[in-house]
């Protein structure tokens, strides 16, 4: 039986996030991720968008449907929570969600 062990790697400065904003990164396996810094937290999920299979979310419209911060894909509009990745459209597949961590400004995700 093999334990599968994380490890953390390095994303981004908290400083190269835009408030209120996004920027996508490129992982070790060549998959995008968009951050996006709202009220100085850090979110982070895939940058292609599930609609149109374009590589755009970081550069997607930030917002509250309620009490949810989403993301509007700036090509279709198709609406995202940042916190869990439900799409809130019925004809798109929810987006994945990355878990980071923040630690002395850098931001760091678990990868396997």
């Amino acid at each position: 039986m093999s334990l599968k062990t994380k490890t953390l790697i390095k994303i981004a400065h908290i400083e190269e996030i835009p408030e209120d904003g996004g920027i996508a990164y490129l992982l070790p396996n060549k998959e995008q991720i968009a951050l996006f810094k709202i009220n100085h937290h850090i979110y982070a999920v895939q940058n292609k968008c599930p609609h149109k299979k374009e590589n755009v979310l970081a550069r997607g419209i930030v917002g509250n449907k309620g009490e949810k911060i989403t993301v509007a894909c700036p090509m279709h509009k198709k609406l995202f929570s940042l916190e869990t990745g439900e799409a809130f459209d019925n004809d798109c597949e929810h987006l994945k969600v990355y878990h980071v961590i923040v630690e002395n400004n850098i931001v760091y995700m678990e990868w396997d």
